[in-house]
């Protein structure tokens, strides 16, 4: 589209009050990867992104190249893209 569509309209803007906590609880999460114990694709990525504390995002977009293991801490960890396009390192636990 070559016509700005937002021109015109007002900014958003929520103070941090106003901003929904998005985290889970232990809880729930566990009471999800039990749902899941029969899709181990679906309860591994839950674990994975509860261990790790990547987005989905940070998670689906790195390629195998981006996962290597640190030879002096001995640790796996993905490098991965952040969502302000920055560089993230994250452990990936064993």
């Amino acid at each position: 589209m070559k016509k700005d569509l937002t021109r015109g309209l007002v900014g958003v803007k929520l103070g941090k009050k106003q901003i929904p906590d998005r985290e889970i609880d232990t809880d729930s999460l566990q009471r999800a990867i039990a749902y899941y114990e029969h899709d181990p694709k679906f309860r591994s990525l839950m674990m994975l992104l509860a261990t790790t504390g990547l987005r989905l995002n940070e998670v689906i977009t790195p390629k195998w190249k981006d996962l290597y293991i640190d030879s002096v801490r001995k640790k796996h960890y993905v490098r991965t893209e952040t969502k302000r396009h920055g560089v993230r390192h994250a452990l990936i636990s064993s």
